[in-house]
């Protein structure tokens, strides 16, 4: 949830950005009277700090937005048991093909200590 509150006020703040740039105009400063009122100060610390548990989500989830870290954690688990299987399935076909290497090997050794009789 925490995530989810975050997004809404990032997205917040860079609606005001994009208002000062084409608009010349700061909604937080017009709705409290000026940037250095402490509760205009205080949304912009919010949207600050908003921003930084944004970014830090998309780096902790490797790009994705995450609402729920509970489904998150399970998706992530998913992910990894299924990472894990291709390994295991990996070295089994590798472990497979040189038992079938050696098998090979010892027909064609026996094979010719045959022709040699």
């Amino acid at each position: 949830m925490l995530s989810f509150i975050s997004f809404i006020l990032v997205c917040i703040g860079c609606i005001n950005w994009f208002s000062i740039g084409i608009l010349q105009y700061d909604f937080v400063a017009g709705i409290f009277g000026s940037q250095s009122n402490i509760f205009s100060r205080l949304i912009y610390t919010l949207v600050g700090v908003a921003s930084i548990i944004v970014i830090f989500n998309f780096i902790k989830n490797k790009g994705k937005f995450v609402v729920s870290f509970k489904k998150a954690n399970k998706e992530f688990e998913a992910y990894k048991e299924e990472k894990e299987h291709e390994e295991r399935a990996k070295v089994l076909a590798r472990a497979e093909s040189s038992h079938d290497m050696d098998i090979s090997k010892s027909t064609k050794d026996n094979h010719s200590t045959s022709d040699k009789k």
